[in-house]
């Protein structure tokens, strides 16, 4: 069995809340993508999604932040957001693809490398200063 290390992030076409779509492995083998799946009315969620604002404008040039609902309602995730990170894209996902990268519980994080190797995964709350470390850190750690 591969150790989460050495295992490449799946593939699987994100739709965005205006409906265009975005192919994952053409993101992540442009740049390192952090991946955040979520669900709407989870205030672990909203404290999560807080944080990924305070950090995406220090290093959205360097990394695509990847906020993905679980939610099966888009108008219930669009209403979330627009409360939470307002004029940020998000895109929608049904729990097979959460299921495909291991997600078992919300909100649960994924930085995938630059080339598609998946860097690191945590589930849970982490502050802003806690997830601008995961993103350097982790990075650091996973380059070439």
């Amino acid at each position: 069995m591969l150790s989460e290390t050495e295992m490449l992030a799946p593939d699987f076409v994100l739709t965005a809340a205006d409906e265009h779509t975005v192919n994952m492995r053409k993101l992540y083998n442009e740049q390192p993508v952090y991946l955040l799946f979520w669900m709407s009315g989870s205030e672990a969620c909203k404290e999560q999604l807080a944080a990924v604002q305070r950090v995406w404008n220090t290093y959205g040039k360097n990394i695509y932040f990847v906020v993905v609902s679980l939610d099966g309602n888009k108008q219930d995730a669009a209403a979330f957001m627009q409360d939470v990170l307002p004029d940020r894209p998000f895109y929608m996902a049904s729990v097979s693809v959460a299921d495909d990268y291991g997600v078992t519980a919300v909100p649960s994080s994924v930085l995938i490398a630059k080339g598609g190797q998946i860097a690191r995964q945590h589930t849970g709350v982490m502050s802003g200063r806690e997830l601008a470390y995961f993103i350097e850190k982790r990075m650091h750690d996973a380059a070439p």
